[in-house]
C-alpha cells in the first residue's frame, strides 16, 4: 500500500504541476487515480478494474476536487467476502490472551518551554515464538469493522491505564493514539472513552487521537463527526500523513486540528535534495499561519533538525531520537 500510495501521489503531484500552452491558452488539470489491492482472495480482473474506478469517482463526491488518490474500500453489505479468517481469529485471540504489546517513541519539541512527556504509542502483535509484529503486517486483510474497533478499544484502555499509573507517579505525558480508519464509524466507541477518562479522573487533553489523512479523505463525514466529538471530549487531535495526498487544504478546510505530523516522504525527499527547504517552507508556511503544532517524523540526524527548527517546525520524532521502546523513559528534561 505504501508503494502505491507514494507512486499516486507522485503522479498527481506531477500532473497538478504541468502548465501546457495551446495557442494563447494555458491549459492546467489534475487527476484522480483509484487503487485496488491485489491479495491471494482477489476477484478477477475485470472487477478489480471496476473497484479502482469506484475508487477513482470516489474523489468527486462529497464536495471533494477529485484531484488525488483513493483505495478502495469493500462495502461490508457486499455478498463478496474478502475478510481473511486467519487474520481476524489472530487479533480475536490476541485480544482474548492479551498478546497485544505497546511500544511508545517519543516526540521531542524543539521549544525546551514545553514541560510535558509526548509519545506516540505503538501497537506490536507477539507470536508464539515472541516476534513482535507491527500492525501493517496483519491488518490489511481485515474487512471486519468489529475486530478492529476491538482492538482500538484495547489500546485505548492500557492508555488510559498507564496514564493513570504515570500521573500518580507524578509523571505528566501525553500520549498520541493512532486510530484505524474504520473506527472513525463506530458511533460507541466515544462515549465509551468518555466514561474511560472520567472515571480514571484524567485530563482529557493529555490524550492525542492520531488519524491518516488517508482514512480521513475515504469517510470526510465520519472524520468530521468523529473530531467534533473529540472537541467536546477536550481530547486533542492530531493529522498524520499531512502531504500524502493532493488533497491536504481539503481535509484542513472543516476539521480544525491541534497537531500536524508530516508525511514522512518529505524528510526523505529532503534527505535526498529531491525537494527544496524553499519548497517545504511553501508548504509549512499556511499550516504556521493557523497555529498548527507541525510534528516532523523520521528524523535522521542534527543537521535535518536544525533545518526544521528553521523552517518553524516545532516537534521531531524518528529512531535517531529514541526507536519505539516498551518504557516510557526518555530522558525529556535533563540537562
Amino acid at each position: 500500500m505504501e508503494t502505491a500510495k507514494a507512486l499516486a501521489r507522485d503522479i498527481c503531484l506531477g500532473i497538478s504541476g504541468l502548465e501546457l500552452a495551446l495557442g494563447e491558452y494555458k491549459i492546467q488539470t489534475t487527476c484522480a487515480i483509484g487503487i485496488a489491492m491485489i491479495s491471494e482472495s482477489s476477484p478477477r480482473a475485470a472487477e478489480l478494474l471496476n473497484r479502482a474506478e469506484t475508487a477513482a469517482r470516489s474523489l468527486n463526491s462529497n464536495q471533494r476536487h477529485g484531484n488525488g488518490y483513493s483505495f478502495f474500500q469493500l462495502n461490508q453489505s457486499s455478498s463478496v467476502v474478502t475478510t481473511d479468517a486467519k487474520a481476524v481469529q489472530r487479533v480475536v485471540d490476541a485480544i482474548t490472551h492479551n498478546r497485544f504489546r505497546l511500544l511508545f517513541q517519543p516526540i521531542v519539541s524543539l521549544n525546551t518551554e514545553i514541560h510535558i512527556s509526548h509519545y506516540e504509542v505503538l501497537l506490536r502483535l507477539t507470536t508464539e515464538d515472541g516476534k513482535e509484529v507491527s500492525p501493517n503486517i496483519f491488518m490489511d486483510s481485515i474487512n471486519d469493522d468489529n475486530v478492529l474497533a476491538r482492538m482500538d478499544m484495547w489500546v485505548l484502555e492500557e492508555c488510559v491505564m498507564l496514564m493513570r499509573q504515570s500521573m500518580d507517579k507524578g509523571k505528566r505525558n501525553r500520549l498520541f493514539i493512532n486510530i484505524t480508519g474504520r473506527t472513525l464509524r463506530n458511533k460507541s466507541l466515544l462515549p465509551w472513552f468518555a466514561e474511560q477518562i472520567r472515571s480514571m479522573r484524567l485530563p482529557a487533553d493529555h490524550l492525542v487521537f492520531q488519524i491518516s489523512e488517508v482514512d480521513a479523505l475515504a469517510s470526510p463525514a465520519y472524520y468530521k463527526a468523529f473530531c467534533s466529538a473529540l472537541h467536546k471530549l477536550h481530547c486533542k487531535i492530531c493529522l498524520k500523513h499531512y502531504g500524502s495526498t493532493s488533497e491536504s487544504d481539503f481535509i484542513l478546510s472543516d476539521v480544525a486540528v491541534d497537531y500536524i505530523k508530516l508525511d514522512g516522504c518529505y524528510l526523505k525527499d529532503l534527505n535526498r535534495n529531491t525537494i527544496t527547504k524553499k519548497q517545504l517552507e511553501a508548504i509549512i508556511k499556511p499550516l504556521k499561519e493557523k497555529n498548527i503544532t507541525l510534528i516532523a517524523p523520521m528524523v535522521e540526524d542534527t543537521r535535518q533538525m536544525s533545518t526544521l527548527f528553521r523552517l518553524g517546525v516545532q516537534m521531531v520524532q524518528g529512531h535517531y531520537l529514541q526507536p519505539p521502546r516498551h518504557e516510557m523513559d526518555y530522558a525529556f528534561f535533563d540537562e
